[in-house]
């Protein structure tokens, strides 16, 4: 080996040699529901997120959960609902002392700035129709199987409404895909969270659901089971700060007392 070489291995080895372990450790990483994404994004530019910020894998809640399920490197779990959360919980996938519900939401319907839709639930869905007009469709997440979309067919169906509309429904992976059909003109209506609605400017809430036509919207989050550390409880603990909870207030989400 040349000397030059020598010199330059041997520094490099030092210096590794300084790093303090702590700054090697990869930062946790956070399986969180797909509406939390503009909350969680702003809180890793803001720094609270840690050094480099904890890594976040967006989707819907039971595309996580089975992921999750299935050995996914995940240390933290956010769902948008509490089914799937107890799905993992089954499973033997999380670690249940650390289960702490987080948030709350409200489900609205949207449509574009631009629409002229004046719609509320007092007179069928007979209105709606004629806003979707011939062709458009009501933008919603896979009701069967993604939160957002078991609320708005938990509600549709309370307020007499699904029968009528299920044959006009684009049905999307999830509620951030729900939105982007109305945000793109593919889809003149879509039921999303409210959450979604204040964090996209080019779309406007026409009504939102009556908080008993659906379950209680509830973000449940825990510690993914053999991900049980400093660093992964440190990041729950930020998550339920003041702080944090500014953050989500100003993305529309409903703090829930614990």
């Amino acid at each position: 080996m040349r000397p030059c070489m020598w010199i330059a291995c041997t520094w490099l080895t030092a210096l590794a040699l300084c790093v303090p372990v702590a700054a090697l450790a990869s930062p946790p990483t956070i399986f969180a529901a797909a509406s939390l994404q503009p909350a969680l994004d702003q809180m890793a530019r803001d720094g609270m997120l840690g050094s480099p910020a904890a890594k976040r894998v967006y989707a819907s809640s039971s595309a996580l959960a089975r992921q999750i399920e299935n050995g996914a490197p995940a240390d933290l779990f956010i769902s948008a609902d509490e089914r799937w959360m107890d799905d993992a919980a089954q499973h033997g996938a999380i670690v249940p002392s650390t289960r702490v519900n987080l948030l709350g939401n409200a489900l609205v319907l949207i449509a574009s700035n631009a629409s002229q839709a004046r719609l509320d639930f007092s007179h069928g869905a007979a209105p709606w129709l004629a806003d979707l007009g011939n062709d458009g469709r009501l933008a919603i997440a896979l009701p069967d199987t993604v939160p957002a979309g078991i609320y708005a067919k938990q509600s549709l169906t309370k307020l007499g409404f699904w029968d009528a509309l299920e044959p006009r429904m684009a049905m999307a992976r999830d509620v951030r895909a729900a939105l982007n059909l109305v945000v793109l003109g593919q889809c003149p209506l879509g039921i999303v969270y409210r959450s979604d609605a204040v964090s996209e400017p080019r779309v406007r809430v026409v009504a939102t659901f009556p908080a008993d036509s659906h379950k209680p919207i509830v973000y449940p989050a825990a510690l993914v089971k053999g991900h049980d550390d400093d660093a992964s409880r440190a990041l729950l603990a930020v998550l339920q700060s003041q702080r944090a909870q500014a953050v989500f207030r100003h993305w529309g989400f409903t703090l829930l007392a614990h």
